[in-house]
């Protein structure tokens, strides 16, 4: 029989969570799955209340210092690179640090993204494909380096968050009100 493959989710920003639910739950029979969380706001208590799966939590924010993010980000980098194990595909919304691991170990790298005001040069380089809404120019993201693979959708982020949303009939009758 042959062995499932494995994808990485990288998680480290609250909105990730719902933005990669649909995702998983797709995938989830299909392939074996590792998570890795960064320690950012409500990020951790979302990911065990809606995802409830083994995470190995790498890293912290590190608050508006520049000096602290770039130190945070390459320990979280050696971090990632000594205690995720092996994986086919990592994806991630963003990918400042786990593009470059997934580049390291010549894996598939997946980032989906939609602020194109974040420094994304960072990861652009490592990442595979680049997913991004097309209200977003292709010219102002080539100049973030993102040249190759990049796939442009209809719609936002929060189309994602409902993509496999299921409106309860009964909800009306259900108000304390």
């Amino acid at each position: 029989m042959d062995k499932k493959k494995t994808i990485w989710f990288d998680i480290t920003n609250v909105p990730h969570v719902n933005f990669l639910l649909p995702i998983i739950r797709k995938y989830e029979g299909e392939f074996e799955m590792v998570f890795s969380l960064r320690d950012f706001a409500e990020t951790k208590s979302l990911f065990e209340k809606r995802i409830n799966k083994p995470y190995i939590e790498v890293g912290q924010h590190q608050g508006g210092n520049k000096i602290k993010k770039l130190i945070g980000l390459l320990k979280r980098i050696i971090t990632l690179q000594s205690q995720i194990p092996y994986f086919d595909v990592k994806i991630s919304v963003g990918g400042d640090s786990s593009s470059p691991v997934a580049w390291w170990r010549r894996k598939m790298a997946v980032t989906f993204d939609d602020n194109e005001t974040s420094p994304n040069w960072m990861y652009a380089p490592f990442t595979n494909l680049a997913f991004w809404p097309k209200f977003i120019s292709a010219e102002r993201l080539k100049k973030q380096f993102f040249n190759k693979n990049l796939y442009q959708y209809n719609g936002y982020k929060e189309d994602f968050y409902l993509a496999d949303y299921q409106p309860d009939s009964a909800f009306l009758d259900k108000l304390p009100f």
